[in-house]
């Protein structure tokens, strides 16, 4: 149980330095190669541990205190420190729409929250379709979401709906991917040859053909089905990289612990990251250091307290 656990977050861990990466250097093949699997990956793998919770309200109330309340003060804060310095200027009643719409209107410091909205709502609908659908239907209603999510790419590209709600569409067959390869773990992850090689071939696609990039955010699921396909292969890949490196104790604490913090580093990293590129320098290795270090040292401070536990981390206090 142990090994599993650390692999799971070391998975994580891995996860979150890649979006950090993908933030920082924005453009050539590192960035778009990264963006196919780094975003869907916390998808997957949040559809991989998922457990059926038959009460609604309860999956509902539990999953708004882990995600919602860290989500709104961490976004109050950083809104309040671009006010502080000049970073943005709307006025108040379009900075309180902001902060209430979310989603893709979410730009700059607090770009990254659209996935935290995203996250909360691809959840409660899967929890919703389980209480209510078997499993085939489930796999049949993922496949139309799939396809809606296609024609909203397609045709609606622009569409910005509050809290990146039309994102689900893509969203919710990537959890359900995750859900449904832990049913049939021990077939498919038995065929380790068989993942790395296609893992291998899909770097070498995305090198060829950086088409097939997506951008979740901006409704970018580049060449249909097969840029999904080419995310998954990669996500099995590093399944089993993570797997691997469980072996390994130093890493493992490293990775691992990033992964505990892989929440307040999504909140923070691209606040910092840009903060350091606009007032100091556009160093790379510099803003992937800070940016991943003061959420660390954050993360570890508040892991402390139980009141910070709770608003900060979404850890409800034990009885």
């Amino acid at each position: 149980m142990n090994n599993r656990i650390n692999w799971i977050d070391i998975f994580k861990g891995i996860g979150i330095i890649c979006v950090i990466i993908a933030h920082i250097i924005n453009d050539g093949f590192i960035h778009k190669f990264i963006f196919l699997f780094h975003m869907p990956l916390f998808f997957f793998i949040s559809g991989y541990l998922y457990k059926p919770e038959r009460k609604c309200a309860k999956y509902l109330y539990n999953k708004s205190i882990s995600l919602l309340i860290p989500y709104f003060i961490f976004l109050l804060i950083i809104f309040m420190f671009q006010y502080g310095t000049n970073y943005i200027y709307y006025n108040l009643k379009h900075s309180v729409f902001l902060f209430l719409w979310g989603g893709t209107k979410l730009a700059g410091w607090t770009g990254i929250f659209w996935f935290i909205t995203c996250f909360f709502i691809t959840q409660q609908f899967f929890n919703f379709l389980f209480t209510k659908c078997n499993k085939r239907l489930l796999i049949l209603i993922a496949c139309l979401f799939l396809l809606l999510a296609y024609v909203n790419y397609i045709f609606f590209q622009t569409l910005s709906l509050p809290w990146a709600l039309n994102l689900l569409l893509y969203t919710l067959p990537i959890f359900s991917s995750g859900y449904l390869i832990k049913k049939y773990e021990n077939v498919i992850i038995s065929k380790k040859i068989l993942i790395v090689s296609l893992s291998a071939i899909s770097m070498i696609v995305c090198f060829l053909y950086p088409i097939v990039s997506i951008n979740i955010k901006y409704t970018n699921y580049g060449v249909p089905v097969i840029s999904f396909l080419l995310g998954i292969i990669l996500i099995l890949g590093i399944v089993l990289l993570s797997q691997q490196i469980s072996k390994y104790r130093f890493i493992t604490n490293i990775l691992s612990y990033t992964g505990k913090a892989s929440m307040p580093i999504m909140y923070l990293h691209q606040f910092i990251q840009l903060y350091i590129l606009q007032y100091y320098t556009p160093n790379i290795l510099i803003r992937f250091v800070f940016a991943l270090f003061i959420p660390l040292l954050i993360y570890w401070i508040f892991s402390k307290f139980s009141m910070t536990r709770l608003i900060f981390l979404g850890i409800k206090p034990t009885k």
